[in-house]
C-alpha cells in the first residue's frame, strides 16, 4: 500500500526560499557593518577635533605663563610679539590685573589667540599673594636649609575655552609665581 507523504508534496522552489532568506540576512548584516563603521569614523572624527581644540587652547598657558613671568621680572608689560603666541591683549588693564593693582573683572576674556584653526579666549586671575619662607619655598628653588629663602608668592590663575569649528574645550591651570624665581605652571 502506498501511503501519500503530505510533508514533501509541491517541493518545487523551497531551494529559491531558502537562498533568499540566507541572502536578505546576509544583506542585512553587510548594512549594519557598514553603518557601525560609518558612526566609528564620526566618533574618531570627533575625537581628533576634540584633541586638536584641546591642545591648541592648551598651547596658550605656556605663553601666558611667560607673559605673567615677564611682567613680575620687569614689572613692565613686555612686547606680545616676542611671546611666540599673537596675543590680542588690553595692555593696561592685563598688567594691573596681574599685579594685583586692580580687581578681578569677574571671568571678562584678558587675552585673545588663534592657533591654527583654534580660537582661544582666555581669563586671568590673580587669586593670591602670600609672603612665604622655609622647606617649600626651597623645594621650588631647588636651595636647602631651612629658612634660608623667603619671598612672596602669586597664585594665578588660567582659565580658557578654545572653539574650533563645532569642538570646544575648557581648561584651566594655575600658575605659581615668586618673586626672583622662574618657575611655575
Amino acid at each position: 500500500m502506498d501511503i501519500p507523504n503530505l510533508f514533501y508534496q509541491d517541493e518545487k522552489g523551497s531551494a529559491i526560499v531558502t537562498v533568499l532568506l540566507v541572502l536578505a540576512l546576509l544583506t542585512i548584516l553587510g548594512v549594519s557593518a557598514t553603518n557601525m563603521s560609518t558612526v566609528e569614523q564620526q566618533i574618531s572624527g570627533n575625537d581628533k577635533a576634540y584633541k586638536t581644540t584641546l591642545y591648541g587652547t592648551e598651547a596658550g598657558f605656556n605663553g601666558l605663563a611667560k607673559l605673567v613671568a615677564s611682567i613680575y621680572e620687569d614689572n613692565t608689560m613686555p612686547p606680545l610679539s616676542e611671546m611666540g603666541f599673537s596675543f590680542e591683549v588690553d595692555s593696561n588693564t592685563f598688567f594691573d590685573q596681574v599685579k594685583g593693582f586692580s580687581n578681578y573683572d569677574n571671568g571678562a576674556i584678558d587675552v585673545n589667540y588663534t592657533l591654527g584653526n583654534t580660537t582661544v579666549d582666555m581669563d586671568v586671575n590673580r587669586w593670591l599673594s602670600r609672603h612665604s619662607k622655609g622647606a617649600s619655598l626651597e623645594f621650588i628653588t631647588g636651595t636647602s636649609g631651612v629658612g634660608q629663602q623667603s619671598g612672596i608668592e602669586y597664585l594665578i590663575l588660567f582659565s580658557a575655552k578654545g572653539q574650533s569649528g563645532t569642538a570646544s574645550a575648557r581648561t584651566q591651570a594655575n600658575y605659581l609665581k615668586h618673586e626672583g624665581i622662574n618657575k611655575g605652571l
